[in-house]
């Protein structure tokens, strides 16, 4: 019996390349190939039955002997990776509050929204003590010398002197523990002023500000509590970080209300971020705002036009195009993704009052602290998305991706995860497209 091929036939100008989901290999082959590989689960009679009226049968025979070679050679893989690694912890992310100054329609912290969701509200806020047994616990718990701390909330500056104060700590224990921090904050950017923005650029932060669209989309969902919307502020904080030079980038959820009112988005939300941006989908049950499946084509439309126009029809990639960069630099270097997100591997989530979760989205069932000194990395087994999982062990992506986000996975509903997969692929077939033409440029140059 055969093992599982796993792999996709790309067309470009009536040439296929096959890519290898395993290996990561990049092969032009003609049609022939690629009909007896879609049927390689099949006996070589019963291909060459099914193949017979189309190819001759000596054809048929030599190209499966091409791809047996190919699979004894390795270059085409039948085998999964054995060993699943999972990545060491050097990432603390600290719920500075949990109250925030928005009322987002498609918030994933609403239980009223998601019953199933496993975080509540408390509306309390971190203190120091709690700030600095955090700390703690990074520095004792991790291996490594390169570590990140995030600040999370609701919206994290609400509780900006905890953030100054935790800073600061940190870089009296980088230096006593020789080690690098990256720091690194969520905000919807509403509260940004001149001091705030000043303190990114001094401690050189990484900024995700949340955005969506333009005026009128932004201002549908991400509300003040008053029903007030808060498009203005937030552009307000975007000046700021740019006045001050802080790295930042922005965050847009794609809604049913982006997507009826403009085929633009992206390209408003890159004129306002620093050519650095991402987006994911509502982690929403309304159907006013979540996008429907008839919607699923749009979208793809859209983000592929743009992928095309953005690397010039696939003959060129920058490093502010980060998805698509850091795709090409993983099958370059054959590197396997085993885990979709670091959650309960290489990062915890403090939640205020101190218990160790999972990640910002998910508790994790435990009630351990960071002031009771306890190691808990064994919390991701029951929630880590990875690449054996059942839905995705056969997708040719699975080793790009890693098996995607624990919370859309678990908690979610189906119409997320797919958003999720699907741009995740388009992306992924972008970085492939630019490595051909990379690579038929270079022959052409040899001949």
């Amino acid at each position: 019996m055969k093992r599982s091929l796993l792999y996709n036939i790309f067309k470009k100008e009536k040439t296929n390349y096959l890519f290898d989901g395993r290996t990561y290999a990049i092969i032009e082959i003609d049609d022939l190939h690629k009909d007896v590989l879609d049927n390689w689960n099949n006996s070589k009679k019963e291909i060459i039955s099914k193949l017979q009226p189309n190819y001759q049968v000596d054809d048929i025979i030599t190209t499966h002997n091409n791809i047996s070679e190919f699979i004894n050679q390795g270059i085409i893989s039948t085998n999964d990776d054995l060993y699943i690694e999972a990545p060491l912890f050097n990432k603390v992310i600290l719920t500075l509050t949990d109250k925030c100054n928005l009322s987002c329609k498609y918030c994933f912290e609403s239980k009223d929204d998601l019953p199933d969701l496993p975080l509540a509200r408390k509306t309390s806020n971190m203190s120091k003590k709690i700030a600095l047994s955090s700390l703690d616990y990074l520095f004792k718990y991790s291996q490594l010398n390169e570590l990140t701390i995030q600040f999370y909330g609701g919206e994290p500056l609400l509780n900006f002197s905890v953030l100054k104060y935790a800073t600061e700590e940190a870089e009296i224990l980088k230096k006593k523990h020789k080690k690098d921090i990256r720091y690194y904050i969520i905000t919807n950017g509403t509260l940004i002023n001149e001091e705030i923005a000043s303190f990114f650029a001094k401690y050189n932060f990484s900024v995700q500000v949340s955005m969506d669209g333009n005026k009128t989309t932004h201002d549908e969902n991400r509300i003040f509590c008053n029903g007030k919307g808060s498009y203005d502020c937030t552009y307000n904080g975007l000046t700021l970080l740019k006045k001050f030079k802080v790295n930042y980038n922005i965050m847009s959820v794609v809604t049913k209300t982006l997507l009826e009112n403009s085929n633009s988005w992206i390209r408003n939300i890159k004129k306002l971020s620093n050519n650095s941006f991402a987006f994911c989908s509502a982690t929403t049950s309304n159907k006013n705002i979540c996008i429907a499946n008839s919607q699923f084509k749009l979208f793809k439309k859209i983000y592929k036009n743009y992928l095309e126009d953005e690397t010039e029809n696939y003959t060129r990639v920058n490093k502010s195009f980060y998805k698509v960069h850091k795709a090409v630099n993983q099958i370059n270097n054959g590197n396997h993704y085993y885990f979709g997100c670091g959650a309960g591997l290489n990062e915890v989530t403090i939640a205020p009052e101190g218990n160790i979760f999972l990640c910002e989205r998910m508790e994790g069932n435990t009630k351990v602290s960071v002031e009771d000194d306890e190691d808990i990395f064994d919390l991701w087994h029951a929630y880590a998305r990875n690449v054996l999982n059942e839905k995705c062990s056969f997708c040719w992506v699975k080793y790009l991706c890693g098996g995607g986000c624990a919370h859309a996975f678990s908690v979610c509903k189906k119409t997320f995860y797919e958003f999720d997969c699907e741009k995740i692929k388009l992306e992924v077939e972008t970085a492939i497209n630019y490595l051909i033409n990379e690579q038929n440029r270079i022959n052409s140059l040899k001949n």
